[in-house]
């Protein structure tokens, strides 16, 4: 699908209330709603997107009439992170064990011509909703605990802010491959947001995490 040399849709501007009920569409492989989301991405998210790989959900959220609205990819998390991995308070033992049951909110785009007051942290409170019953299904186990991480010198995160979820730290900007201790990679903060009361348990942890809700 070629989005880059189509115009874009008219400017949607509305209110939350009047594009009741969102619809939201899982992205199968092989769906036309894979494909849009994907083109979506890769021609108007800031990171672009190759195809995702492994355990993930891709959503196409679209509204009463049937406009696209957005996108949502959410895959494994992240291997280590030490600002999540503190506020859970788990070993590396218990990391590996438990590193399942966390996704990472890796892509969330809300289409450019989409002007819609509050609709990014409604968005991002439906999206813990759907994935309680959606992970499960499609992928045999649950999640705990949600993960993302915001570019500090291109966002705020004010959007995950409106939707409870906590700052827990930031990255070092350090890659794997980075041996002098040189930042590498924009600095970003982790925001978390956990799926149930007992996400630490669920976790596996046995430790006291930091930050506790």
């Amino acid at each position: 699908m070629r989005l880059a040399s189509a115009p874009l849709p008219p400017l949607l501007e509305a209110s939350l209330g009047s594009l009741q009920p969102l619809q939201w569409q899982l992205g199968g492989h092989g769906s036309q709603e894979r494909e849009r989301a994907l083109a979506y991405l890769r021609h108007h998210h800031y990171l672009g997107c190759n195809r995702p790989v492994g355990t993930h959900l891709l959503y196409l959220v679209r509204d009463a009439q049937e406009r696209d609205l957005a996108v949502h990819l959410v895959g494994a998390a992240a291997w280590q992170c030490a600002p999540r991995d503190r506020y859970i308070g788990w070993s590396g033992a218990e990391r590996a064990a438990g590193l399942s049951r966390i996704g990472n909110h890796s892509r969330f785009l809300i289409l450019p011509w989409v002007r819609v007051p509050h609709l990014a942290s409604y968005l991002l409170g439906g999206l813990a909703r759907r994935l309680a019953a959606d992970w499960p299904a499609q992928h045999g186990w649950g999640l705990e605990l949600l993960e993302t991480f915001v570019e500090t010198g291109r966002f705020k995160g004010v959007a995950y802010q409106a939707a409870n979820w906590q700052p827990v730290g930031l990255t070092t900007g350090r890659t794997r491959q980075e041996k002098e201790h040189r930042l590498q990679a924009p600095r970003k903060s982790v925001w978390v947001y956990p799926l149930s009361q007992g996400f630490r348990q669920g976790l596996g942890a046995r430790g006291n995490g930091g930050g506790a809700p």
